[in-house]
């Protein structure tokens, strides 16, 4: 919508399309429309303090059936937990009160960090369940100051500056192509591009989240302002030039830890579910047994899709369940 870079619609191509500009009146009203036109009145926010811990982070989180909530540092003169890693002292030390966003996905991918691949190689059911219950547990009890993966996704914006700044610029330069994710500790595996799926507003003294602007508000927005789309809106995906890219997919008996473990090495939040004979030679082991993995042009019919807001409600003493296929969190 924003920039005209495509590829040319085939699975994996990098070849460049024919630019799709977005017609003049969507031009327009992403440009006159500000961010805080988005922003939601009685927006219920939860804050997470540096002290909860994982267990605590997750009910919260499930019970309002959000996926991230902002972390706030101690106050001054208030220790900070046991084991809090020197990056979290680092950023509250240059943030102030709001530190990071907690995200689902920095939960997970700790959980993941700390997984004895030796342990889980070749292992069966009960004794991977055996395996994540127990990892799980210390997860569990750790504050979220303490964690290995912290602050992935998510920028921050003064509520001020939202009555001037642009939904175009917002997307531009915060979501799609931020500056600075307000990353605490980003682990060990890679992200295929550094994008934050929402924004939180903070007062001007930065003490508070006035309100978070998402993705999906985005989205919601545009839905509701299709008619000024144009001839885009009727377009296919492929038409549009959003089709380039390849999916990764697993098999439908794949544990649903190694099913996550396939998105973190590859910097995604989501992958295809397919039919177990679609991914010939592949094994339903994954990257957390350190086993094969399912090729990410693996081809075959589609029979779900698997995202981490699949595990919204996941709640720590579930974390062993993780090793049950990934299509039965559907």
């Amino acid at each position: 919508l924003l920039s005209s870079r495509s590829g040319d619609g085939t699975p994996g191509s990098t070849t460049p399309a024919r630019p799709v500009a977005p017609p003049a009146s969507l031009a327009s009203l992403l440009e006159s429309t500000k961010v805080a036109d988005l922003m939601r009145e009685g927006q219920v926010l939860v804050t997470l303090p540096a002290e909860a811990t994982v267990e605590a982070a997750l009910k919260s989180l499930a019970a309002r059936r959000v996926l991230s909530a902002p972390v706030t540092a101690p106050l001054p003169g208030t220790p900070f937990p046991p084991g809090t890693t020197p990056e979290f002292k680092a950023a509250a030390a240059a943030r102030g009160q709001i530190v990071c966003m907690a995200d689902l996905r920095d939960v997970l991918w700790s959980l993941l960090e700390s997984l004895p691949t030796e342990a889980l190689a070749g292992a069966r059911l009960l004794k991977r369940m055996a395996v994540l219950e127990e990892a799980g547990a210390a997860l569990a009890a750790t504050p979220l100051a303490a964690l290995p993966v912290l602050g992935t996704d998510g920028v921050f914006l003064r509520a001020a500056d939202a009555k001037v700044l642009s939904v175009g610029a917002l997307l531009e330069t915060h979501m799609l192509a931020p500056p600075d994710l307000a990353t605490v500790r980003p682990g060990s595996a890679p992200r295929a591009r550094a994008a934050a799926h929402r924004v939180a507003l903070t007062s001007d003294d930065g003490r508070a989240v006035t309100h978070v602007v998402s993705q999906l508000d985005v989205a919601r927005w545009l839905l509701s302002k299709v008619s000024s789309l144009g001839p885009l809106a009727a377009k296919t995906l492929a038409e549009a030039g959003w089709a380039h890219r390849g999916v990764v997919c697993v098999r439908a008996d794949t544990p649903a830890i190694d099913a996550l473990a396939t998105m973190r090495a590859h910097g995604i939040a989501g992958l295809a579910i397919v039919e177990a004979s679609s991914c010939p030679g592949s094994s339903h082991r994954g990257p957390a047994t350190g086993d094969a993995t399912v090729p990410p042009d693996a081809g075959g019919p589609m029979i779900a899709a698997f995202a981490l807001p699949d595990l919204r409600s996941l709640a720590a003493e579930h974390l062993g369940a993780l090793a049950l296929p990934a299509a039965e969190f559907l």
